[in-house]
């Protein structure tokens, strides 16, 4: 496994040659470099935790990446862990694995170039995910980055809170080490490594708020869904071969395209409700503020404003249709939209308000499919019922730094 360290990374191109040629002996796949020869439009980092009962549809996203292919202006790496469990195919390797993609038109089997063979490793612990990071980074330049976290989602917790004292665990499921990796260590594993244009979450349920405050300074644009996400993920192929054919589009463009190409897709193609968003991250700090102010004048005036916030949380735009587990998760922008349509407090419609135009500057791109999710917005947000609050949500960052846990235990 290459180190973190800059001088590793530094190492010259026949070292690494070699060790590509020992680690991948009696592989059918060719060694060759692990440094590019120059810098390219875009690298793409898919970090695929496949260690869990998603391994099936990895295997299948990862032969749909296999269908475009890198080329000259884009570079497609993928770390991905297998189970030993769920998928037999392709050699039922189980250890963890750095690709460069090829094309190739088997849609059974990898032919992609293998460049290491790591073992078995957590996909779930902050350093194996900022190793990563930092070694597509440095042997891959490009003027564009891309990182894409494929695994479970759960906003910003799991189903069972109290198996993991002291954060809420979110993303990154490995089986194999009986771990997962919560917003903190997400936030750990990206103040390592260099900012990202893109961090897309092709997982369920993370495009919420707290998600995106917990990355703030890690990304320039956040992608996720604010609903559950379809087991075979990312439209990969039409997606990649849209920016092959135009590598030069801006990063803000492709979210857009990334957006609409996604929820089409799947439009035509399920029954369940989908959604999709693109959020400027740089922006997010006013957002964040504009929603703090409110929640800071509803604990303030708690005997006045408790009554609308109670029904405007009931009614507010839900999530998590398969399941009902996480239906407290609600979009942000319909929940203020309802709070100043119940309230007649002339303040706390104007502070709304401000929620409202503040999310809309922040929202790059918004779609989705589906009358159930039809006051979707982009944003979500954890609002349970009146006197159900988790205290584990007191852990995250955005919590600590704004009002809004303090309004969900007054109303």
């Amino acid at each position: 496994m290459l180190s973190k360290q800059s001088a590793l990374l530094r190492l010259s191109l026949l070292f690494l040659l070699s060790a590509i040629l020992t680690v991948g002996c009696g592989s059918r796949h060719s060694p060759s470099r692990t440094i590019d020869d120059g810098t390219h439009k875009w690298t793409f980092l898919i970090y695929m935790a496949a260690d869990n009962n998603l391994e099936p549809y990895a295997l299948q996203d990862f032969n749909e990446l296999e269908q475009v292919g890198s080329d000259p202006n884009i570079s497609l790496l993928v770390q991905i862990d297998r189970s030993p469990e769920y998928d037999t195919s392709d050699g039922n390797w189980t250890t963890t694995r750095r690709y460069y993609v090829t094309r190739d038109t088997d849609t059974s089997h990898f032919h992609s170039l293998l460049l290491q063979d790591l073992g078995e490793l957590d996909m779930a612990s902050p350093a194996t995910l900022a190793d990563f990071v930092q070694w597509g980074t440095s042997n891959y330049p490009a003027d564009h980055y891309v990182l894409i976290l494929w695994n479970h989602g759960r906003g910003w917790q799991t189903k069972t809170l109290a198996a993991y004292e002291p954060y809420v665990k979110a993303i990154q499921q490995d089986l194999s080490s009986g771990t997962e990796m919560s917003l903190a260590d997400l936030s750990q594993a990206l103040s390592q490594t260099p900012q990202m244009d893109v961090i897309a979450f092709d997982s369920c349920l993370m495009a919420m708020i707290e998600v995106a405050y917990s990355i703030r300074s890690a990304g320039e644009i956040m992608v996720a869904s604010e609903e559950n996400v379809p087991v075979q993920g990312q439209p990969y192929e039409f997606v990649i071969s849209y920016l092959k054919a135009n590598p030069g589009l801006p990063p803000k463009e492709f979210c857009q395209r990334l957006v609409s190409t996604y929820v089409r897709y799947y439009a035509a193609r399920v029954t369940n409700p989908v959604t999709y968003s693109a959020i400027d991250l740089t922006r997010l700090d006013d957002f964040v503020s504009a929603v703090d102010q409110m929640a800071e004048y509803v604990v303030t005036n708690i005997n006045s404003t408790r009554t609308p916030v109670r029904q405007a949380q009931q009614q507010a735009q839900w999530y998590d249709h398969d399941y009902h587990i996480y239906d407290y998760y609600k979009d942000l922008y319909d929940f203020a939209r309802l709070v100043k349509e119940y309230s007649t407090n002339e303040e706390l419609r104007m502070l709304s308000d401000a929620v409202m135009t503040s999310l809309a500057d922040v929202v790059i791109a918004e779609a989705h499919s589906g009358s159930q999710v039809a006051n979707s917005h982009g944003i979500s947000i954890y609002l349970p019922d009146s006197g159900t609050y988790s205290s584990k949500y007191s852990c995250l960052d955005f919590a600590t730094d704004t009002h809004w846990d303090e309004m969900l235990r007054a109303y």
